[in-house]
């Protein structure tokens, strides 16, 4: 530990303040994990059912299986965010720790998108299946299909996700200005943030300290409540994913 005119550093005093709460960001994800795993096969079938009958599935079916499988992958990305959002934590990576936090809370507000329109697709499970179609295969420049020669739909803005958040998180778009700001390089970041980090090498004015401390905190405030979200939300999803028995149409 580095010592500071006989004191600990600065950053190890933040980063043992909140350390219970950032530990705890894998779990508050991982809540859903069990329901969550019941999708493998459902994420497997939406990868072969085609090869096992040549008709087209229902539109029902067809959604599901997307569902699923964005599901089950997203829930092992996130797990694995917030795992590495609590080693950067731990070693005072302020920055890098705020950069994935943003990252987090972007799959706090896409879990929510899909609920959303998972909680109204029936009856009408073709217009439900279109309208996320972009937000499951969706990009900006279409690169990803390119080499197939496979038109690619524009993807759905992230701003757009976190607008519709905003009934379940009303402080959405203010915290993303926010985590956004602290990513990027400019003055909060090099000033605070970084002189704030590991090197533990400058002594803060309490002048200087309020100010950052009061960041710190509503960073883990906003990816501790966005973690939250993630594991309800999925947890909601997974029930809404349940597969209806096969069921082939030609009308899809």
């Amino acid at each position: 530990m580095e010592i500071i005119d006989g004191r600990p550093s600065f950053w190890r005093e933040r980063v043992d303040a909140y350390a219970h709460t950032i530990k705890q960001l894998p779990a508050k994800v991982g809540v859903a994990t069990d329901k969550v795993a019941d999708l493998e096969l459902a994420a497997d079938i939406s990868e072969k059912f085609h090869k096992w009958n040549p008709e087209t599935p229902s539109d029902e079916y067809a959604l599901k299986t997307s569902v699923a499988s964005y599901v089950y992958y997203s829930e092992r990305t996130i797990n694995g965010l917030c795992r590495a959002a609590s080693n950067q934590w731990q070693e005072g990576e302020f920055v890098s720790f705020c950069l994935v936090g943003r990252l987090i809370f972007e799959y706090g507000a896409s879990i929510h998108y899909l609920l959303k329109h998972m909680r109204c697709a029936a009856p009408d499970w073709a217009a439900a299946r279109t309208k996320l179609t972009p937000f499951f295969l969706g990009s900006r420049r279409g690169h990803w299909l390119e080499a197939l020669n496979i038109e690619q739909p524009s993807s759905v803005n992230i701003l757009t996700q976190i607008k519709h958040w905003v009934d379940e998180n009303p402080e959405a778009e203010d915290d993303y200005a926010f985590l956004s700001e602290s990513c990027h390089p400019n003055f909060i970041q090099h000033y605070y943030l970084h002189r704030a980090g590991s090197g533990g090498d400058v002594v803060f004015s309490m002048l200087s300290q309020r100010p950052l401390d009061q960041a710190l905190h509503r960073f883990v405030s906003i990816i501790d409540r966005a973690a939250h979200s993630i594991g309800q939300n999925l947890l909601e999803i997974s029930e809404l994913s349940k597969l209806p028995p096969y069921s082939a149409s030609t009308s899809s």
